[in-house]
């Protein structure tokens, strides 16, 4: 259902006749986890400019950038908005530009692009290193996507706007071409719709040129924790983990009925502690219990 709100007040700041849709946020599980009671979109945002300050955990909102701190020293990111107002940009991977890239602060990643981009990229450049997954990568409103093959890749260069960085580390997923705020979060983000500008203003250092990795990813079903993707060519696949096998205990705690919060924990925080390096894991493969020992490792190396 799509609705018409007369007048949103986002903390003392009226936005008027806002067009808003209906949905049950409860019913993907990666969103329940949130524990959130909506989202804002950019129908609503196009009408100020926004600042994004992920060091404070403080968002802005003003009718003019001069009420904004902006230094010297910052990087400007032209972009395109979309039907839906969506800031949409250009990334160049390796010296092809990837068009129509969706600036999304909804997003916990960093850079993913398609299938064909990496082809163009293969083409210009030669191979790159990457590493080949099955399943399912993403999840979110309206569920999970659909199984399929993707990759994470270790490019030479990507350049967004005037940054540029090296060795940075993208995911190749059909249909998923966007930025999110694993990049993001290492810069105060000023949006202006006006201007069609965003600027990016470094808090931190950006670097994303590994990817340390058990060599799968869990998701829940049905009550039960799930492998939904292996990395080829890692020490989990080379071990007989599979997509779709039940996932039974992890370092001795038991998942053989695993709760949507056991589930949000591990979304939070990993199946193991970020510090830990092993894994022993129990699972259901094909009817059949095996147990296997798993090492953290960056899996592009």
């Amino acid at each position: 259902d799509f609705v018409v709100f007369p007048e949103i007040f986002i903390n003392g700041t009226c936005f008027k006749d806002t067009g808003a849709a209906v949905a049950d946020l409860k019913q993907s599980e990666a969103i329940a986890c949130l524990d959130i009671d909506g989202f804002i979109g950019a129908n609503l945002m196009k009408e100020a400019i926004w600042e994004f300050d992920y060091e404070r955990n403080v968002i802005s909102i003003s009718d003019k950038r001069s009420s904004f701190s902006i230094p010297e020293k910052l990087f400007h990111l032209p972009f395109a908005p979309s039907l839906s107002y969506t800031p949409l940009v250009t990334i160049v991977y390796n010296g092809v530009e990837d068009e129509k890239v969706t600036f999304d602060t909804g997003s916990n990643g960093s850079f993913a692009t398609s299938n064909a981009c990496l082809a163009k990229i293969k083409a210009k450049k030669g191979p790159v290193k990457e590493v080949r997954s099955y399943g399912t990568s993403a999840s979110g409103l309206y569920g999970i996507g659909k199984v399929d093959t993707s990759y994470v890749v270790l490019l030479d260069s990507t350049k967004i706007g005037d940054l540029i960085l090296e060795e940075n580390v993208v995911s190749i997923e059909n249909g998923a071409r966007l930025i999110g705020t694993k990049f993001l979060k290492n810069f105060r983000v000023i949006i202006d719709w006006n201007k069609k500008e965003i600027l990016l203003i470094p808090t931190g250092d950006y670097n994303i040129s590994g990817y340390e990795s058990f060599g799968f990813r869990p998701f829940i079903s049905e009550e039960k924790l799930i492998v939904s993707e292996v990395y080829m060519g890692t020490q989990a696949s080379e071990a007989g983990l599979k997509n779709g096998a039940q996932i039974l205990q992890v370092n001795g705690v038991d998942y053989r009925k695993c709760t949507t919060d056991q589930f949000c924990l591990i979304l939070a925080n990993g199946l193991v502690p970020e510090a830990q390096n092993l894994m022993k894991l129990l699972v259901l493969i094909d009817g059949e219990e095996k147990f296997m020992e798993l090492t953290k490792k960056d899996i592009l190396k």
